[in-house]
């Protein structure tokens, strides 16, 4: 278990909204590490990660249009990721085509719904996050990620109406 992972992925779980710069950052590290730990060495992979991060915060903070559509894509494509390994889910071909849509959808979450969307697909990736820190069955890994969503959406949606 990494207290880091859980740190973060509790932090995305209830302020992804308010800090969209660290979501997307941990988005662009949690994207990088994917990319290059098929390709590079362990070490390689974390720093290539760790600067996949760094660009896509400090993108997120400069270039915000832009970054909302790559994070919705990467959001939603991460979570369905996170979907099919808390399921125990591998459909080969069909896996990389459903964590694609996922990532349309989650794209179009981003540019429509942009407040929820950050709160849904934060909540949503910090669950999985949390949730994949713990050997779980794969019921109760389920249950776990829906309740700490719905914990999550709550919370930050109760932070976006106190702001109105």
């Amino acid at each position: 278990m990494s207290y880091l992972s859980l740190l973060q992925g509790t932090i995305l779980l209830t302020l992804g909204r308010k800090v969209f710069w660290l979501f997307v950052g941990v988005l662009g590290y949690s994207a990088g590490l994917q990319i290059a730990s098929q390709t590079f060495a362990a070490d390689t992979s974390q720093m290539l990660a760790i600067m996949f991060g760094i660009i896509a915060a400090a993108l997120a903070v400069f270039l915000k249009k832009i970054m909302i559509a790559l994070a919705g894509f990467a959001a939603g494509a991460l979570v369905t990721s996170s979907l099919l390994a808390i399921l125990d889910q591998n459909l080969g071909g069909i896996s990389s085509l459903l964590i694609i849509l996922g990532g349309i959808i989650g794209i179009g979450l981003m540019i429509g719904i942009f407040d929820w969307a950050v709160i849904i697909l934060s909540s949503l990736y910090g669950a999985g996050v949390v949730v994949g820190e713990f050997s779980l069955n794969n019921t109760v890994a389920i249950a776990a990620f829906i309740v700490l969503s719905l914990i999550g959406i709550s919370i930050q949606g109760k932070f976006l109406r106190q702001e109105d």
